[in-house]
């Protein structure tokens, strides 16, 4: 039986994505060069996803679809949620993925590129994203549990697998009803 895993943002050949600071003054992205970090991010997704598992990509792949080309190196079979920089055709995207689609409602959660506003969210219990990079949508001082941010920075450069984003949603569901 095949395995699902998510994943976000890979911006390949990004060259200033590697130069980016987020809101506590640290790099997004810890390499030297873009063809490392192409290197890691292919190497840490081979590492978990097997050549028959589904991925969905939860956006912003490439500015430039001659980057593409590394999709053919990355396991599974691909899903893709367009993300803001997700331009071109259809055509193009095919050539990679299974299917296309700008938000999915599957396994009790909705994925989408860009977080979901808060005023929609009682239609899910979890918005699986990306867009956000490092950062975290908060409520107050806390995190909104609402959310589970997947883009590559979050997520240490590897794909998360469905089973940890269930258990981590029934985990929230437990502590938005007191049960921790």
């Amino acid at each position: 039986m095949s395995e699902v895993f998510f994943c976000a943002d890979h911006h390949f050949g990004h060259k200033n994505i590697i130069k980016f600071i987020d809101s506590h003054g640290n790099r997004y992205r810890p390499f030297e060069s873009i063809e490392e970090m192409h290197e890691v991010i292919i190497a840490r997704h081979n590492s978990v996803v097997g050549k028959n598992d589904v991925v969905y990509f939860l956006g912003d792949i490439t500015f430039n679809p001659k980057y593409l080309c590394f999709l053919n190196e990355m396991n599974g079979e691909k899903y893709l949620v367009k993300g803001n920089h997700d331009s071109f055709s259809a055509y193009t995207y095919l050539k990679y993925f299974k299917d296309i689609q700008g938000v999915v409602k599957k396994y009790d959660f909705v994925m989408s590129h860009v977080p979901v506003h808060p005023s929609q969210m009682d239609r899910w219990k979890m918005n699986v994203h990306g867009h956000l990079h490092a950062e975290t949508i908060m409520l107050g001082d806390e995190p909104d549990l609402r959310y589970y941010n997947v883009s590559m920075e979050a997520i240490d450069f590897t794909p998360v697998h469905l089973s940890v984003i269930t258990n981590e949603m029934l985990k929230r569901e437990e502590l938005k009803n007191g049960k921790y």
